[in-house]
């Protein structure tokens, strides 16, 4: 069976799990348990148990930068991402890109909390990267290009700067089968495509949400698999327990045997140097969870998209 990574970019009602019989928890991740400072080689193992990692590729470069911490915060702590002016992507010694074996499933929802510092809405230059979502690292193409069949997926998270500069604002970048370019090669990355394609034939689905600094923002993402052959596939993204976007025209797979199988934690800046981070700055993380909802809790099924009215039950 195909390996498929579910990341959301990175939450749930990590308060309380009183009411279990509502749903099946498949991975769930605080940090009021971790000593504060420079994260733990130990602790970072233990907390996500990773399957591959770029953070750890060799013992002695474990969190060498210090770039990823724990952070208190008066009775809470949470997990703090730190990245240098300049810098891009993940490569090694960079920090925080995982992923995390989970359950096989046609049906994720996966959570997370963030929080964007102020020095974030105060650049006055564009600045884009990749947060928790879900991916595969399907045969030998790069992220963006189409996957060959029933090889995977990628269901990421970006976020980017405002034209303004004053917001920051989230979206979907998804590679999947019907992805496709009409101003050029079909499976030419889209990334790269001109604005009008890029919403209507793949890769960067809005999501339509202004984020405010310094504010804790509940992110939960549900992803459905299609129907073989069918675009009937679904992602979804809630904020704060609210429905913020949907979509249901995705063909995943052309078999029934590629599910969902793990979570993506990642947390970087690009592209390339141009949208990076003018200052040193941060992420803050708290409160992964993974779940399913069982049989009894009136919640849309399969191939049946949330409504608008409808939010998120966790209790």
């Amino acid at each position: 069976m195909r390996k498929i990574i579910f990341v959301l970019l990175i939450s749930v009602f990590y308060n309380t799990f009183a009411q279990t019989d509502l749903y099946k928890i498949h991975f769930y991740q605080s940090f009021d348990d971790n000593t504060p400072g420079p994260y733990l080689r130990s602790e970072w193992k233990e907390d996500w148990k990773p399957t591959w990692s770029h953070s750890d590729p060799r013992e002695e470069n474990w969190n060498s930068y210090g770039q990823l911490k724990i952070v208190a915060e008066g009775e809470n702590k949470f997990f703090r991402r730190e990245v240098k002016a300049g810098e891009i992507s993940t490569g090694e010694k960079k920090g925080c890109n995982w992923y995390i074996d989970i359950d096989d499933v046609d049906e994720m929802y996966y959570s997370f909390k963030v929080r964007f510092p102020e020095n974030l809405f105060t650049q006055n230059k564009h600045f884009e990267g990749k947060i928790n979502g879900m991916y595969n690292p399907y045969s030998d193409k790069p992220v963006g290009t189409k996957p060959d069949p029933n090889t995977g997926f990628t269901t990421f998270m970006m976020f980017q700067n405002t034209k303004d500069f004053k917001n920051i604002e989230i979206f979907l970048y998804i590679s999947y089968q019907e992805m496709r370019c009409n101003a050029c090669a079909g499976d030419y990355p889209l990334a790269f495509c001109p604005d009008e394609y890029k919403l209507y034939y793949g890769n960067w689905r809005p999501v339509n949400f202004l984020f405010d600094p310094d504010k804790w923002y509940t992110i939960t993402q549900r992803l459905v698999m299609n129907d073989p052959f069918q675009s009937n596939g679904i992602i979804e993204i809630f904020i704060n327990n609210e429905l913020i976007a949907s979509y249901d025209d995705y063909r995943f797979r052309d078999t029934d045997s590629l599910k969902i199988e793990y979570l993506l934690v990642t947390s970087f800046f690009g592209g390339g140097p141009p949208v990076a981070s003018e200052v040193d700055t941060y992420f803050d993380f708290d409160d992964f969870m993974a779940f399913t909802y069982k049989v009894g809790a009136n919640v849309p099924r399969g191939t049946k998209k949330s409504t608008v009215e409808g939010s998120l039950s966790f209790r």
